[in-house]
């Protein structure tokens, strides 16, 4: 059981800027269609909670990590909004541990295999009009022709990040996850960008991110800035 021993003593400062496992507080603003403010709040070298938000209320997302020896359990709860106007609530536990500290890191890539469970819930737009629709023929079309169904599914996750420093300040930055559940729920998401520290203070990033969900598709690029207390 010693692996399951809490490490305090984890220095934060030695991590990269986009290190999932770093515990700190910090504010930040990015943009993606809209924009989102952001903040993360250290209790202690192993603990910290987060929050984010769109500035339209819409989505959010909340929760809780905490660091232990080989790696970090993360806690999360939030709200998605997808562009054929469908919404997702999704409650997850999962991890990512660095490979690093079993000394494996190829040409530099430090790489953050993740995994867990999440538990969904939502709505889907159902159109009433085609034969072969599961909603066909639940409301007149007097009342209009689209309807929200609500879902809900278990799933389990598996994925990695990973990121490969170029510079002091540059660094690649890539995610991939795979999502598969209940009631042939799936989701698949991939992101590709890039992180620049200014000082250990101020740091930026640029991503692509494309998702492939059950409840719909959502794509786009986002910029973000976060300030390091």
């Amino acid at each position: 059981m010693l692996w399951l021993l809490v490490c305090a003593g984890a220095d934060a400062k030695e991590k990269l800027t986009n290190d999932p496992t770093k515990i700190e507080t910090k504010l930040g603003l990015g943009y993606q269609d809209d924009w989102s403010f952001s903040g993360s709040l250290a209790f202690d070298p192993v603990r910290k909670i987060n929050l984010s938000v769109k500035a339209d209320g819409n989505e959010w997302r909340g929760g809780g990590s905490w660091l232990f020896d080989i790696g970090i359990v993360n806690l999360n709860f939030g709200r998605t909004e997808f562009d054929n106007g469908n919404t997702q609530d999704s409650y997850s536990v999962g991890t990512f541990l660095p490979l690093s500290i079993f000394g494996f890191a190829p040409g530099g890539v430090q790489i953050f295999p993740m995994f867990g469970y999440a538990y969904s819930n939502g709505e889907t737009i159902c159109d009433t009009r085609p034969e072969d629709s599961e909603c066909y023929g639940f409301i007149s079309p007097e009342d209009g022709f689209l309807i929200y169904i609500p879902t809900e599914n278990h799933s389990g996750y598996i994925g990695a990040l990973a990121l490969k420093p170029l510079s002091d300040e540059w660094t690649l930055l890539t995610v991939l996850n795979y999502t598969q559940g209940s009631d042939d729920f799936n989701s698949a998401f991939g992101a590709l960008g890039a992180g620049y520290t200014l000082n250990k203070r101020h740091s930026m990033s640029l991503m692509a991110f494309s998702v492939d969900n059950t409840y719909g598709d959502k794509s786009g690029i986002g910029a973000s800035y976060k300030y390091a207390f």
